[in-house]
Order: C-alpha cells, then structure tokens, then sequence
C-alpha cells in the first residue's frame, strides 16, 4: 500500500501547481497547452514518471479541504479569473499584503520546475513525497522572493501550499468505491499529561532543558513511524515543514550528498537550523490524521514512546549501570526504569467511519429549520422568507458523492470529528515513575534517600557537583538522584550528541553547547567580555565576589583578570524566567474566537468588503444553515469554522512562529526551552550591555506575533510574517500573547521559581482581553507584587523604548534612585485624580533628575501612561487584579522588579 499511497499523496499535493493562480490569468505555464489542471498533469507526470490523471478522491479531497469563506464565496459566481493584488490574513480578513506579480511567466516556472525535479527524482518514491514537502514551498519563494502563490483568487485567504497540504491530509480519512464516498480512519490525539509538572522537576538549568527536550524527542519517535509511511501531513499539531525534528529525520532519511546539502542550506535559511534539533519543538499534545491501516501501528504508540526513552535513558546511564553489583536491587531499579518512561502517554483515538455514520444522520432538515429560527428572528417575513427558500434549496441535496459537487452541509465534518477528539479526551493526573511502580515498592521496603531533585521517588545515584558526575557511592554528594532524574542530570554534551545519532537525527555535526547555569545567566554581562571565563564554576565565583566576598574578588582578578569594578558595574544575582503563552490558543482555539457576537457572519462580511463584494441572502443562508448544523451536531462553539485548510494554516503560522521566537531569543542572549509557536519557555540574563534583555525580547516576539519584521526593521505590514526576506506567511492577527517575566536569584530553587512564573502567567484571565505582561521578582515562597502592562498595538515601540530609558536613567545615574519610591509615594492619586498624579509626577521626575534624563524626551508618552488605567478585569471575576493600577506606575514597578 506504501507505494501506492505515498503516489496519491504526491497528487493530492500538486493537484493544484504553486503558479495556479498564474496560470488562470495566462493559461498553462508548463504544459504546451490548457489550464492549471494541465499543468499539474504535466508536472506530476515528470515527478512519477508516468502520465496521470486525478482519482476522483482527490476532487472530493479539495473541496473539503477548502477554508469555508471559499465555501460561501464560491456559490456567489465570482469569477476564479478576477484579477488579484493582495493576500488576505486568514485570521483577520481586514489586512492584507500586496502580491508581486513581476517573475512569474512560463521561463520562470519552467526554471522552478527544472530546480524542484532535480532534487525530487535523485529520491526514490518513498520518500520523494516528504521532500516535495519540505522543498516546494521553499524553492519557490528562493526562485519567486514575496510572490505569494494564492489558492484562489475569489477568495485570497490562504496559500496553494496550505490548501495543497489540506487536501493531501484529507485523502488519509476519504476513499471512494465507485460512486460511493467512504470516510475510515483515526484521528489520534497523544498527549504527555501534567507536562508543565514533569518539566519543573528541575533543580539545574540542564535539568529544565533535558526534561523538556526529551518530551519532544519521545513524541517524535512515537508518530515517526506514521509520518515516514503516510506522510508529514498526517501530524495536524504541530505542522511539520519547518520543524526541526522532521528536518533532521528527513536529512538523515535522503543518501544523496546533493539533496542533503540543500536541505541544510534552507533549514539554516528558513528555519534557523544549525545544529541538530536541539529545542524542544514538539507539542504536549500530537494530533494525527491516519487512514485505516494505521490501527495496528496506533496500538503501539505507548511501545514506540517506551523504546525512544530506552535508547535516551540507556545511553545517558550506560557507564553507570557497570557501577552496580549484578541482580542487586539498584540496578533492578535502573534497568526499570530504563525500560519504562517516567509517564505514560495518552492516547485518544476517534473512528472517523463511526463519526461520519454520527454525523450523516445528524444531518435531519427539519431539526435544522428549527435551529435556524434563533439566527433570523430579526429579518422582517421577507427576508426571512428568501432565507428559508435558500436553505430549503441547500438542503435538497445533501447526498454526498463521488462524482457531484460536495454540498456545503459537508464543510462542517472536520470540525466535527476534532470536536469529538477533545471531547474524548482523558483528563488525567501525571504521577512521576508510576510505569515502574511495582520495583518501587520493592526499593523502598528497606531503607532508602528521596531524590533531592522531584522529591517523589527514592534515589539510587549521587551526583558530585566538583566533578560533574553520578555515582552508586553515597557517602558525599551534592544531590541524591533517582533513574529518572539521573538520566535529565547526564545529558552533558557527548551524550546529547549519542543519543541525537542513535535517534536518527543528527544534522550538520559540531559540538552541543552545554546549558548555562544560573550563575552564568546572571553573570552574562561580565562574561560577554571574555569567553575563557564562560564555565560554572567560574560564574559562581563571580556572584559571590558581586555578593561581598573579597577574597573570591582578589582570586577572580589574579586567575582571570576579571576586575571587582567589571562585576560590580556589570554583573548581577539575578536571571529572568520568561513564559508566553498565546491568548485563547487552547483548545478551543481551532474554532478561531475572532468576533464577538456573530463570529461568522462578521467574518465572512470582512472577506467581502476586502474582495469589493456585498453579502447577500443567498450567503446569509449559508451562515445561518452552518451555525443552525453546528447546533444540532452539539459543537458548543463560536468563531470561523475549523476546515482543515483553515487549522493547517493555523498550525503553520504557529511553526514559523517558533522559528523567529528562536531568532529572536538568541539573538537577545536568551535560552529557549521550548518554543511552541503559542508558548515560550525560556531562561535570559537581565542585562546584557545597553539591552533590557526580558523586555527586549517579550515586546519584539509580542511585536512579531503580529507582524515581522518588527516595525525599524525593513518593510513591514500588519498582520503578516516575511521570513528570510522572501516568504509571506499569515501573522496569528487575530489572537494576542500574554508573558510573565519572573526575576529570579540565580541560588533561589529552580521549581519555585518556574512555578511563580507559571502562577504569573495564569493571572492572565482575569484581565479583560489578556495580551498583558506581568513583571516581579521575590525570594522565598511568600506571594509575590507584580506589575501589569498591556500590549497595545501602537505602543509597542515607546513601551520598550520608556522601559528601556526609566531603567538606563537609574543605571547611569540621570535619576536619583529614590525616583521609584517617590512615585510610589504619590500612587494613591493615580486612582483618586488623574491630573494631580500627572503633575506631581512630573514634579517627581524634576525633583529626582541628576542629568538630562532620556525620561524627558518622552513627556508626552509619560503624561499619556499617567492618565491611564493598567488594564481593565476580565467580566465575572471575583478579585479585580487591575483595581488601582496606573499605566505608567505600572512600568516603574517593572522596572523595579528588573533592577
């Protein structure tokens, strides 16, 4: 079936040439003559060698991949053939990017061609459909920089690459037999559960980067064997094109020297790859599209997850296991746990041919009429006649088949079946090494240590901090590990390399930098300087000197030549734990909570407006008819419905997303954990030369959320993504992204710290549209003060730019240091009378100035900000978390919490 299959895919992908809409305008530009169609016969003709012609599987595939603004305007009879200008944000309709029309003509797309088939047909056909995959999209922006390759001029809403992925996906669930259509299949959610808690079991930075990365690669291997039989786009969440996981599993997949070395060049390109997939860039939760022969292989998920962890946990412990006596009950403990993973992945699997029967049988016109009454009481008798008429006449066929259109009353099944899966899903409780509970209770009926690092299961193995290692010998030790936690402490950087071999993923060889500590964080700075001086040992040094201690201070000098006064001007005792997390990106986000009110209808009207076209009742019908199906079917859900062209954009935006986070982080001296496009988890020094690093980076990724490049770089436009100065992808316009920015001493205990930060970026929902940042620092387990700022879409350049000038006036003296408690002083009038705070203010800022202060050149910001609420709460919540914040004393605060 392989073979056969993977051929179906390499169809369903070019179905559609990336110059389609080229072609609409100047008829074929690759074959000698026709249209689109013809020179996708031709193209793939040259990809498999041997003349084709589309199944009819493939025709239904595309419609019902199809994004449903294309559903709606399709029935309008807008012409495919209108002249195009502009791409649409799928998100937010109302921005829009112009099209380049200039390269594309037969020479250029025959030069394209010729670029793509040399690499395609150097691969044998099992893997030549995942590196038309991954080449196409990339190839065609390195022949085309900016040309924005649309699936359909009526509606420009998203790209001939989305929609050609979409449609592959949708031929892993759609068969026809004769005439008949036949959904069969899964839809598989794998979730690792409390993966927020596994990860804080850290007590080392390497610790917190090992268990996060390790989450990934077990995810990777257990839908590995899926993704190389079917295809990338069987893996909906996250999308694959520039992961770097499948990057690497693709390299190591291709023997010929040419293909690989261009796989390299554009993932180093495009997706800031270089170096083996060493970010964790694999979601929690997995969610795979599967044909029906997959089912032996979805049974040996958990298998797949367990073998993964044994080549990880048996390479990090190798050296150890020969310290312990043979059949003792130590190394009976570790062998366990070698064999079985910490946790065990939950698996939720849908039957797409029992959910079809669920939903064809939902499909009863008469229920249907009855909901769509809710949806047109305010239409007068005659329009909400015309409606009824539209409806009924929607409703009159709803046979779906494989030789006849697809009735729109289908565009709600993907939805439906993604709906179903995160109904069923198991909500359960992660508890550390239950999967070798029963060697547990054998351990532990004699005397035992609890590991010192997740505090849960006893310990076996002692770590020396001198000397960087493990050992069976208790009678020192710096930390008391158990197999689990040993395994995160030995991930130093040879391991890392063994293990990225032995998983099948190495990518451009070289060395794996080690974790910084978080004594080299805080002493970033100092050690930006002189890169002999980058080592642990060296860093704590420098804290202690920075702490008081003068005899570590005449060492530092005499070893290193490192001065007193360098760590005393540029050293700190503290780091920054930054979390984002993307606003209303849960998981109900796949619905898109776009408007309020008539999500849909509000919606398709902005597309319309954009296109120059007015609704009508013809399209209201089939709003009203959708949200009335969407009723019946128990879908408990606003905002734009879930078509997989739809969720594919999405999840792409959300891959690129990830790969300028990383730019953006490490270009700013930051560390990422893991980067999920939505959420960041990453540790950053506070200071870094002239740079405010955690503000930095929260406002430029919050920036480029939105739009990149970010606004002072190049040419931007709302709403879009330009990566490598050549591919457009659509920005996630339509969602926002809160953060929580923790200050933490670099001696305080890792867990606690992580979990401030977590509790800070929860309080996220109580403030009225989210997009904020919180702000705080404090030791010890009390509750911590925090600072609220919210994100504005025409403050994010003087928000970094006021924070940046309050903290560089009281770092280079321009303001006294009692400027902040004299603000503080006079907080109470910010609640009680705006105008008296905003003079007293400037009074403070006046009285408090030792130079010329850059604060002053932004007076009129500075008023502004003292006349505004923080932030506004969230309707329906018990405690007001923005009762009594002013804007601008919001921002001191930060600033307090950053010095």
């Amino acid at each position: 079936m392989s073979m056969n299959f993977l051929e179906k895919k390499i169809i369903a992908y070019f179905h559609d040439p990336p110059w389609k809409v080229w072609a609409l305008l100047h008829h074929a530009l690759y074959a000698p003559s026709g249209g689109h169609e013809d020179d996708a016969k031709e193209l793939l003709s040259k990809i498999l060698g041997k003349k084709i012609d589309f199944p009819p599987e493939i025709r239904i595939a595309d419609r019902l991949a199809s994004s449903i603004d294309r559903w709606i305007v399709s029935m309008m009879n807008v012409s495919p053939r209108i002249t195009f200008d502009k791409k649409l944000n799928i998100f937010k309709p109302s921005l829009w990017y112009p099209i380049q029309n200039t390269q594309v003509n037969r020479n250029t797309v025959q030069q394209y061609v010729n670029d793509l088939l040399k690499y395609l047909n150097m691969v044998n056909i099992n893997y030549k459909y995942h590196l038309a995959y991954f080449l196409t999209p990339l190839l065609w922006y390195e022949h085309f920089p900016i040309h924005i390759p649309l699936a359909d001029t009526r509606v420009p809403t998203h790209t001939v690459f989305d929609h050609a992925t979409a449609t592959a996906a949708m031929t892993n669930i759609l068969k026809c037999y004769e005439n008949e259509v036949a959904f069969e299949g899964y839809v598989v959610s794998i979730e690792i559960p409390s993966v927020q808690e596994l990860i804080s079991y850290s007590r080392k930075t390497r610790d917190l980067w090992a268990s996060s990365w390790i989450t990934s690669a077990l995810m990777w291997k257990s839908v590995e064997p899926f993704v190389e039989k079917y295809g990338p786009d069987v893996v909906l969440r996250p999308e694959l094109s520039l992961n770097h996981f499948y990057i690497a599993w693709l390299y190591n997949k291709i023997n010929h020297n040419l293909v690989k070395n261009e796989i390299m060049s554009l993932a180093r390109s495009y997706a800031m790859m270089n170096s083996p997939p060493l970010i964790s860039m694999m979601s929690e939760r997995v969610i795979l599209i599967l044909p029906k022969d997959a089912e032996g292989e979805i049974k040996r998920i958990e298998d797949r997850f367990n073998e993964a962890w044994e080549i990880i946990a048996s390479e990090a412990l190798r050296d150890k296991l020969q310290q312990v006596e043979k059949w003792s009950d130590q190394k009976c403990y570790i062998e366990k746990a070698i064999e079985k993973a910490m946790v065990k992945p939950i698996v939720t699997i849908v039957d797409v041919e029992d959910a079809y029967r669920q939903y064809v049988k939902s499909l009863n016109p008469e229920e249907i009429k009855k909901r769509i009454e809710t949806y047109i009481s305010a239409y007068n008798e005659k329009e909400k006649e015309e409606i009824y008429n539209n409806i009924n006449e929607l409703l009159s066929g709803v046979k779906l088949n494989c030789s006849g259109n697809v009735p729109i009353l289908y565009s709600l099944f993907f939805e439906f079946l993604i709906d179903k899966l995160f109904k069923e899903e198991k909500k359960v409780k992660f508890s550390y090494g239950v999967p070798i509970h029963d060697v547990v209770e054998k351990f532990t009926s004699s005397n035992y240590d609890i590991c010192t690092v997740c505090g849960v299961l006893p310990a076996v193995l002692y770590y020396h901090e001198d000397r960087d290692d493990m050992y069976i010998d208790s009678s020192s030790y710096d930390d008391r590990l158990c197999p689990y936690c040993a395994v995160k402490r030995a991930m130093k950087s040879n391991v890392v390399m063994n293990i990225i071999s032995k998983l099948g993923l190495s990518f451009g060889g070289g060395k794996v930098s080690p974790f910084p500590s978080t004594s080299q964080l805080a002493m970033m700075d100092v050690i930006q300087s002189n890169e002999n001086i980058d080592k642990p040992e060296v860093a704590e040094k420098m804290c202690r000197c920075y702490a008081g201690y003068k005899q570590i201070c005449n060492e530092l000098k005499e070893k290193y030549g490192i001065s007193e006064d360098v760590i005393k001007q540029r050293g700190n005792l503290y780091y920054a734990i930054i979390k984002a997390d993307g606003d209303s990106l849960g998981k109900g986000y796949w619905g898109g909570m776009l408007y309020e009110g008539d999500a849909l209808k509000s919606y398709i009207d902005d597309i319309l407006q954009s296109i120059g076209k007015s609704p009508d009742n013809k399209v209201y019908a089939n709003i009203y008819l959708l949200l009335a199906l969407r009723s019946v079917l128990g879908i408990n859900r606003q905002g734009v419905i879930l078509t997989p062209a739809y969720a594919y954009t999405l999840t792409r935006a959300l891959t690129i997303q990830s790969v300028i986070d990383k730019e953006i982080l490490e270009k700013n001296h930051a560390y990422p954990i893991y980067l999920g496009g939505d959420d960041v988890l990453a540790l950053s020094p506070i200071r870094v030369g002239n740079k405010l690093i955690p503000v930095e980076i929260a406002i430029d990724s919050r920036e480029s959320y939105w739009q990149y490049p970010i606004a002072g770089q190049k040419t931007q436009y709302d709403g879009f993504k330009v990566v490598g100065s050549k591919i457009v992808v659509d920005s996630l316009r339509a969602f926002g992204r809160s953060y929580a920015v923790f200050v933490a001493h670099y001696k305080d205990p890792l867990p606690l710290s992580l979990n401030k930060a977590r509790y800070l970026l929860e309080l996220k929902d109580k403030v009225k549209g989210k997009d904020v940042i919180f702000f705080s620092t404090g030791r010890g387990i009390g509750g911590a003060e925090y600072a609220i700022i919210k994100f504005n879409w025409d403050q994010f350049g003087y928000l970094k730019e006021l924070l940046k000038d309050i903290y560089s006036d009281l770092e280079d003296k321009k303001l006294s240091n009692s400027f902040i408690y004299d603000v503080e002083d006079i907080s109470e009038y910010s609640n009680r009378n705006k105008k008296v705070f905003c003079y007293l203010l400037l009074r403070v800022i006046d009285r408090n100035k030792l130079d010329s202060p850059r604060l002053l050149d932004m007076k009129e910001v500075v008023v502004k900000l003292s006349k505004q609420d923080a932030c506004k709460p969230q309707q329906g919540q018990k405690d007001d978390i923005c009762k009594g914040r002013n804007a601008f004393l919001e921002m001191v605060r930060a600033i307090s919490y950053l010095r």
